[in-house]
């Protein structure tokens, strides 16, 4: 649905969890700590998405979200990056 790449599915897996297991506010500091990786790490990733998406336009929601951003509608990468994040 977004387009994540193949190859990435797994490390998009392990960064979902990240953002489910900080529901619960764990107080162990390592494991908050991962959270806080795989959270920066999902944006970068979702970030880059975004971007590329511009230019090489896909059939997935990402690059319906980039196109309507860019043609003056009212998404701004920002958005796109929490609407995104949130699916």
């Amino acid at each position: 649905m977004l387009g994540v790449e193949g190859e990435r599915q797994t490390d998009f897996t392990r960064w979902s969890d990240a953002l489910v297991r900080a529901l619960s506010r764990p107080t162990d500091q390592a494991v908050r700590a991962e959270i806080r990786q795989s959270v920066r790490a999902l944006y970068s990733y979702v970030e880059q998405m975004i971007h590329r998406r511009r230019s090489e336009t896909g059939d997935d929601l990402i690059s319906a979200l980039a196109q309507a951003e860019e043609e003056r509608q009212i998404l701004t990468p920002l958005e796109i990056l929490g609407l995104a994040v949130l699916l």
